[in-house]
This record gives C-alpha cells, structure tokens and sequence, in this order.
C-alpha cells in the first residue's frame, strides 16, 4: 500500500465516527441516530477525501518529501495529519498552536503557515466534492451554531431577570439579546425567537423602558418572524412600526417604504423615499419603490434610473421578486432578462439563511421554469435520458439540496416544501430510478398544498419507471380538479395491455375536461396519442371535444391537424400551419413546437427547424435538439453542424 494511503486509512478512522459521535452528542441529549444518519459510508468517503488530499501533496512534493537529514513532510505523518484535521474539522483550529505540535515531532520539517493553509484549502476542496460529508458538516455546523444561541440567550435571561430600572446594565443586556435573537431568525428559528422577543417586550414595559433602539429593533425583528412564517400583514404593520418608533434608523425607513406600498399607501412611501434619499441617494431599495410601485406603468421612469442602480443586487432581487409574485403575461423572460448576469457562473451557496433566502429561492424557480420551457420532454411518458447532463437541472438539485439541509429542523421548514419537492423532482430527473420514484410520491402524499404541477410531474415519474400499482392507487382516489393526470392511468394500463381500464381512465380524462387552452394542450394531445382507439373513435372523440369545451380556434386546429397526422389522413398544409404560426403571441413556447412537429409529418423540415431555433440549445441534448437533427439529415444538410449536434447527443 502506498504511503499515502496507508496515512489516509489510519487518520480516517482516528477522527472518523468515534469523534463525530462524541462531539455532538456533548451538545445533544438525544442520540446522534435521531439527528442524522451516520454509518460506515462516512467512514470510507471520509478516508477517500484524506487520500486525495493526501496524494496531491505527495505528488506536488515529490523531490522534497525528505531532506537531507532524513525529516520528511507534514503530510507524509499520520500523526501530524491527524491533528491537522481534527482541528479543521470542529474549527478550534489555531495555526501557531499547530505549530507548536508539530515541534513535538522532530523528525517533521517544519512547515510555514502557507503550506498548513495549502494543505487545509486542499482538503476543503475535496471534502466539498463529497455530498455526504458536505451534509454531514453542514448538519453539525447548524447544530452546533443553534446550540451556541440558544446557551447565549439563556445566560443573558438570567442576568436580565434580576435586574429592575432603567440601569444601563439592563439596557445592555437587552440590546445583546435582541442581537442573539437575530441570530436565530438568521437559523429559521422565528417562532423560537418570537417567543424570547415577547419575553424581553414585557421587560420593557415592566421596568418602562422608553430606549427607541431597543424598542424599534423589538418591532423590527417581530417583522422578519413574520415574513419567514408568511405573515405579510403583520409583518408590514410591524416594520412600519419599527419606523415610527425610530426613526432616524435608515434601514427600518426603507423597509416601511416597502410596506406602506404594498399596503397602498403611495403617498406615505413616496415620503419615506424622499426621506432616504436626503442620505443615500443612490438608495436602490427606494428607487425600486419608485419605479415598480408608485410609477408602476410609467415607461419613462425607466430612462431615468441610474446604471449603477439598475445593476445593483438589491434592486434587481425586489424587481424580479415582485415579477414573479405577479405571474403576468411574459413574466418569465421579463424575469430572466433582469436576473441573466445572476444566472451566469452561479457559485453555489454554502447555507441558506434568512439574509439569502429570497435570492436563492429565486434562482431555483427562474433556472426550473427555464428547465421546462427549455425540455418539454418533462412531459413525455418515457424517461428523458439527457435529463443527466442538463446544467440548469444539476445547478436546481445542488442549490435546492443546501436549502433542505438548512431548513432541516427549522421552524419553517413546511413554508418550503415547493423546494424540497424540486429538489426530489429533479434528483429523480439526474438518476430515473423506481426507487427516486417513489421517494419523489411519498413526499407528494404529505405536502400540505399540492398543485396541478406536483401532480404531473409525479405520476409522471411513477408511470416511467412502471410503478402501475401506486400509481393506480393515487388516480383511484378520484379528486382531481384538472382531469388530464388520468392520461398516466391511459398510459400505464395500455403498457399492461389492460384496455378495457385504459378506456375507464380514458372517460374519466373526457369527462372532466372543461376547457383546452395552453396549459393543458400538451395533455389533450397526449391523449390521442395514447387513446386506445380505432381512426373512428379518435375521430369522434375529436369532434366531442370540439363541440363541447371551451377551446379557440388556433387549438382546436392544431388538434383537428393532430389527429389527421396520427389516422395518417393530412389534410393540411404549408399555408394552414404559417397562418397558425403568425397569430400565436412571442410568450407562446408551447404551440409553436406542436406546429414544428406538424411541419415535419408534412416533410416541411426546414420550416420545422426555423421554430426549433427559437428554443434549442445546440450544446444541451433534448427532444428538440433530436428532431432538429432529424430534420437537417432529411434536407441532406450533413455538414459539420450536425456532426457536431451529434456528437453531444451521443456524448452525453
């Protein structure tokens, strides 16, 4: 065994499980199994990383291992290793008391503080790339952190307790509580810290205490609770309140600013902005106050904001958050076109705390609606084997796997299940397995609010990986307001060649269907593809529809163009589908693919591909970017485009 292995092997196990087990079950009462699960696994990915790190010194050094003199490397003692790591690992790490270890051992070369610190960064580095010991880091750091509040506040309630008047020692020790308690909204701990926050409000009006810091920032901090647990009017009313009580603090002017507008007192925030400005004129949350709530409309206004404030964080995250609370006509693109640089070279987060949130949570529904638009494979019955090398559903599993570690144990943990849910979703994208499946539907069955996307997507999964059974269960339960999920029950029985409950699931998905516009078209025309049917029966099951929902007379062409390609009876041509085409709206991502699809049957292939162009990325492999090969080979267009299409097609 190579020395550096048989180092890696033997420090793993020194401060492997045993440590681990030890240290936090000196914060914790309850056995290390209830917090989080801890086996062999860490043993062996912990060893992994210490080999590595290990193995890039050895090879940086190889000419310099041992001296003349016979000393040898830090890295090459297991010892030295060991301690090194302990250190770094539970952050009592102190560089010149290292040192001052290592000095025991005379047969080491003394290292400088910039190889301790190489060797650290090194292992940091390697430690990152192993999910379960990230997770376990982070999980520890969460706890540990909590614990160290927690202990903190309590001491200074006792002191706080014993003391009466208004001394400047009370005084004190209040503001240092408010300040402890931030530190637990910062954990997602808001009804914890609410409770404390009531406990020192009384103090306050106990002893009279009329000091406008301790108040405002009583008020203030009541509000973030409020926002993290959803309660916007009481969130609003208590920063306004912050404001009133102290106002001379900046901060809590432009935050009321904020919520005088979203309370529809214009004139008020107006006032408050104005105030702001006086002292910071360049102030990007009141020029968003501006120009989203008070001009909202005015084109002009727009022209007069400055550069530096159109590229600030702050502005940009206000602006884009309330175009996504909107939901408007071309929300999306308006969105990515203000958050475009944010959404380039993302660095990952390494937590997520109260002072991130809304950014991060942004990101992870900019990048998955981006993903949806991009891959509307999302919405076939068969396994979308790109899906893997996807870099926008990667980035959404990373980031959303940090989320679910920091709300782990929080307080709000269920405000956030829409991401934990997208975090399964897209785990079971990277790796379609029954078994992500299934984990993906068993935390679907407890989600507290559950829309027509949680549908889709996870009877969609169940029916791809050919879990009939469970699927079959859920569709039974029949209390289904969008009818268009009993297409899986279609789907599943006709793979089982069951068509008899194919057609029951069939009548169900009629029966219920009201309307046909763009956000269930892709299932209508699902459906034919998959309704068990002669050409007679797809033709009257067509025409009751068209008689009998709501549905324009763009979609109902399209599905009339649909059905006639499917009975392989066209009846349509170049012209129909152009026209088709020129009155659909630019936002429309969903029925110009459809009309590509309908140009191809009718070998109009460059046409085809003019649509596609609008949506592909020729370096991210798709069902699009596949059909668009297709149709260049057909045009005997076999340059070195599709070479090159094919060779990420069949790369990745």
């Amino acid at each position: 065994m190579p020395l550096f292995m048989s180092i890696a092997t033997e420090v793993s196990k020194a401060i492997g499980l045993s440590l681990v087990v030890e240290k936090i079950n000196s914060y914790f009462k309850n056995p290390l199994s209830t917090v989080f699960k801890v086996n062999e696994e860490f043993h062996e990915e912990l060893r992994i990383v210490i080999e590595n790190t290990v193995e890039e010194c050895f090879n940086e050094n190889l000419k310099e291992i041992k001296n003349s003199s016979g000393n040898f490397k830090f890295f090459a003692s297991q010892n030295a290793v060991e301690a090194l790591l302990r250190y770094r690992i539970f952050k009592d790490f102190d560089i010149k008391k290292m040192k001052m270890e290592l000095l025991k051992n005379k047969n080491i070369i003394q290292p400088t503080d910039e190889e301790i610190n190489t060797f650290l960064q090194k292992f940091d580095k390697h430690l990152s790339e192993s999910k379960n010991l990230r997770l376990l880091e982070l999980e520890m750091d969460y706890k540990e952190e909590v614990f160290k509040i927690s202990d903190k506040v309590d001491t200074i309630q006792e002191s706080i307790d014993v003391l009466s008047g208004n001394s400047p020692q009370l005084i004190q020790l209040l503001k240092e509580r408010l300040d402890n308690i931030k530190e637990l909204i910062f954990k997602f701990k808001p009804k914890s810290a609410l409770e404390e926050i009531s406990r020192i409000e009384k103090k306050v009006e106990q002893e009279s205490i009329e000091d406008v810091y301790i108040k405002g920032k009583i008020q203030f901090q009541k509000a973030m609770c409020f926002r993290l647990l959803g309660k916007d009017d009481d969130m609003n009313r208590a920063f306004i309140a912050s404001f009133n009580i102290n106002n001379s603090n900046l901060r809590y002017t432009e935050r009321a600013a904020i919520s005088y507008a979203e309370m529809g007192d214009l004139n008020k925030a107006k006032e408050l902005c104005d105030l702001v400005f006086k002292q910071e004129p360049m102030n990007p949350i009141c020029w968003f106050v501006l120009t989203e709530h008070i001009n909202e409309g005015e084109e002009i206004i727009y022209e007069k904001i400055p550069k530096s404030i159109i590229e600030n964080d702050l502005f940009i995250l206000h602006r884009v958050g309330k175009v996504m609370i909107k939901r408007e006509v071309g929300w999306f693109e308006w969105a990515l076109a203000i958050m475009e640089k944010n959404l380039e070279d993302i660095e990952l987060p390494q937590v997520i705390d109260y002072s991130n949130l809304s950014y991060w949570s942004q990101i992870i529904d900019l990048l998955f609606n981006r993903y949806i638009r991009n891959n509307l494979i999302q919405y076939s019955l068969m396994v979308d084997k790109q899906a893997a090398y996807n870099p926008d559903l990667q980035i959404i599993f990373k980031i959303s796997e940090v989320f679910r570690e920091s709300l782990k144990s929080s307080e709000v943990e269920d405000r956030y299940e829409n991401i934990t849910f997208l975090n399964l979703d897209s785990k079971y994208l990277l790796d379609p397995t029954s078994e992500n499946a299934i984990e993906l539907y068993s935390f679907y069955k407890k989600m507290n609010v559950k829309i027509k996307m949680h549908h889709d997507i996870v009877f969609r999964a169940l029916t791809q990986v050919g879990q009939f059974d469970t699927l079959f269960k859920a569709l039974e339960e029949k209390n289904y307001e969008d009818s268009s999920v009993y297409n899986f029950g279609v789907s599943a029985c006709i793979k089982l060649n069951k068509i008899d409950k194919a057609r029951e699931f069939s009548k169900l998905f009629s029966d219920g269907l009201t309307k046909v516009d763009y956000y269930n078209l892709l299932e209508v025309l699902q459906h034919f593809e998959v309704y068990p049917s002669t050409v007679e029966e797809r033709v009257d099951e067509l025409n009751n529809i068209l008689e009998r929902v709501d549905i324009n007379e763009i979609d109902a062409n399209i599905l009339n163009y649909y059905v006639q390609a499917l009975n392989d009876n066209i009846e349509y041509n170049k012209d129909n589908l152009s026209n088709l085409l020129e009155q659909l709206d630019e936002e429309d991502i969903i029925r110009p693919r459809r009309i590509s699809d309908l140009f191809g049957w009718i070998e109009c292939y460059a046409e085809s591909n003019d649509i596609l162009e609008r949506y592909i990325d020729l370096q991210t492999p798709s069902l699009d970017l596949k059909k668009y090969a297709y149709n260049l080979h057909k045009l005997n267009q076999e340059g070195e485009k599709l070479i090159d299409i094919l060779k990420t097609l069949r790369e990745r």
